[in-house]
């Protein structure tokens, strides 16, 4: 059993380490690793698992590595697979803040320029997880593909717009309404909550077994407390260490993070507010390092974003130790605050699984959340084009060569004759030997 732990910790790890892209596209790579791969959740437990994930604050990958430590084993596994998501993130994104400030600000460059392959395999993660999910058996096809496309055309419709102006080497940015991902989650589970209570029944599907109800709430109040208690011990060491500001400065990275919905794009806006007009960091370090850094290096941004701003704060006037030392109290703090809440919900979530409600949340929220990864895949390849005009490559043919990369390494990872880890590496050195040579 500690064997099985120790490999669900690298597997989060490895999510982590190639999670470029955000929270929701992370989705398919926790699910990856962790129920096809690894066999340690069910389909159902791990749906359960998104949809807590979906509608609570904080960094999706990092409550998604919680909630599945915490049904896999407790609270000890349920803080360190919360942890273990975000730490690839978090040292490549203080490692390189500090390397820019020491002068290093080219290492942004090669990052980029790597990211746009490893962009190829993670929306070939995002294609394969969308097939799967609307072709599953017993599901009605028609019914999943309606609803992913309404979903998409409701969050990705400028997106695309944008994708195919690349495509033709035009500028076709256009401002279109579209729905914040929690705005798209909370209106899916209205109209299938009201859906559920008009039928009065459903289909047994999604739902969260737990054969001992006593002992899953104390698991959940375990979990919850031992995560509060770590974010607190992190506050007061940065406040020994650093002195009382850092009390001030990590009640605000507790504050943003429990108001932080909508992804990491989302929190670039709360951060700002936060700590650019409170004036722990300038405008100039905030937009022109922590953000084109955060967006560039895997793993949530939330947290890579958080961290970022520790370091950035207190290393000008204390020096690179103690800003090592804020990061990772501000790490801290934003990964336990949000997984505890995420924790406490998926509690009350648990109790009412028997309910028509949620079985039906479990069968219509995926192909939801599949209309949310189109949108998340157009978005990574304009992030790509972007970098490829800034890099004066010529972008409509850097996006068709993706595109084609994409169905490709569809192809290779169906037929599993080369491993992913072969895939991801081919894909990024592809990229960045591609664009170093322009």
């Amino acid at each position: 059993m500690q064997g099985r732990k120790w490999g669900d910790l690298l597997s989060m790890a490895k999510v982590g380490l190639i999670g470029f892209g955000g929270g929701s596209a992370l989705i398919p790579l926790v699910n990856d690793e962790l129920v096809g791969r690894r066999r340690s959740l069910e389909p159902g437990t791990f749906t359960c698992h998104t949809v807590v994930a979906s509608i609570t604050p904080g960094a999706l990958p990092v409550k998604l590595g919680g909630l599945a430590g915490l049904r896999i084993s407790g609270a000890w596994l349920s803080l360190a697979m919360a942890v273990v998501v975000a730490l690839p993130g978090t040292l490549l994104t203080v490692g390189l803040v500090s390397a820019v400030a020491a002068g290093g600000a080219s290492a942004i460059r090669y990052v980029e320029f790597a990211s746009i392959g490893i962009t190829v395999f993670i929306v070939a993660l995002l294609v394969h997880y969308i097939t799967t999910v609307i072709t599953a058996e017993g599901s009605d096809r028609r019914v999943a593909v309606a609803v992913a496309v309404v979903a998409f055309l409701g969050t990705g419709a400028g997106e695309v717009v944008e994708l195919a102006g690349h495509l033709v080497g035009q500028d076709w940015d256009v401002e279109l309404a579209t729905l914040a991902a929690v705005q798209l989650i909370g209106g899916a589970l209205v109209v299938i909550v009201i859906r559920a209570l008009v039928r009065r029944e459903s289909p047994l599907y999604g739902s969260y077994p737990e054969p001992d109800a006593g002992s899953a709430h104390r698991r959940v109040v375990h979990a919850a407390l031992l995560l509060i208690g770590v974010g607190v011990a992190a506050v007061g060491v940065a406040v020994a260490f650093t002195g009382t500001a850092a009390l001030e400065l990590l009640g605000l990275v507790l504050l943003s993070t429990l108001t932080s919905f909508g992804g990491g794009e989302a929190y670039v806006g709360v951060a700002d507010g936060f700590f650019v007009a409170g004036g722990y960091v300038s405008s100039s370090v905030f937009y022109s390092q922590l953000v084109p850094i955060a967006n560039a290096l895997p793993g949530p941004i939330l947290v890579k974003l958080a961290s970022g701003v520790g370091y950035a704060a207190v290393a000008p006037d204390q020096g690179p130790a103690m800003g090592w030392m804020m990061a990772g109290a501000a790490a801290l703090v934003a990964i336990t605050s949000c997984t505890a809440v995420a924790v406490l919900i998926m509690g009350a979530y648990q109790r009412a699984q028997r309910s028509p409600v949620v079985r039906d949340i479990g069968l219509y929220i995926l192909p939801v959340i599949c209309g949310l990864l189109i949108s998340t895949s157009a978005a990574m390849l304009n992030a790509a084009a972007r970098v490829t005009e800034a890099a004066d490559a010529p972008t409509p043919l850097v996006i068709w060569f993706s595109l084609i990369g994409i169905v490709v390494v569809t192809r290779l990872r169906h037929r599993r004759t080369v491993p992913d880890v072969l895939l991801l590496a081919a894909c990024g050195a592809v990229s960045l030997t591609a664009l170093l040579s322009t």
